[in-house]
Order: structure tokens, then C-alpha cells, then sequence
């Protein structure tokens, strides 16, 4: 009788162990549970930054191409302006000439 009762006491502290361990799991399980989702919001704030910063770029990106795009095209009418101008120093000569 006494070794039955003293293997109910040594059940019943196995059993005190085991919910004592299963406690601590599932706190640890809330904790990471808990860090899971504050690490899931982290990652939200550093996707809408990132699409931002995408936006952004992007926009400047056009804006560069358009700058690049004007000083090509003004380049190009410097050019074209200098041909007149030669053009036409080339006429008025001529036109001395005739005179």
C-alpha cells in the first residue's frame, strides 16, 4: 500500500512538472506569437517605405529623363541657331558683295 501511495505522489509531481512545463510553453508560444506579429508590422511600415521610395525614384527617374531629354533638344537648336547663324553671315556678305 505504501509503495502505491508513494507512486500516486511521485505521479501526481510528474503531473505538477508537466503542467508547469506545458505553462511555460505556452507562455513562451504567446511571447514569440506576440514578437511574430510585432515583427509582421515592422515588415508593413519597411514595404510602404520601400514603395515609397520606389514612388520617388521613379519620379525622379522621369524627371532626369526630361531634363536630359530638353538639354538634348536644346542642344540641338544651339546647334541649328549657329548654322543660321553662319548661314546667314554667309547671305549678308553676299549681299555686300552685290551691292
Amino acid at each position: 500500500m505504501e509503495a502505491l501511495e508513494q507512486s500516486c505522489n511521485e505521479l501526481e509531481t510528474q503531473v505538477k512538472k508537466s503542467r508547469a512545463c506545458i505553462e511555460k510553453l505556452n507562455q513562451a508560444q504567446a511571447k514569440l506569437q506576440k514578437e511574430i506579429e510585432e515583427q509582421r508590422l515592422l515588415l508593413e511600415e519597411e514595404k510602404k517605405k520601400l514603395a515609397e521610395y520606389q514612388r520617388k525614384n521613379e519620379y525622379y527617374i522621369r524627371i532626369r529623363q526630361d531634363y536630359l531629354d530638353w538639354t538634348r533638344e536644346n542642344k540641338t537648336l544651339a546647334e541649328e541657331k549657329e548654322v543660321l547663324k553662319k548661314e546667314s553671315g554667309i547671305l549678308t556678305r553676299g549681299k555686300k558683295k552685290w551691292k
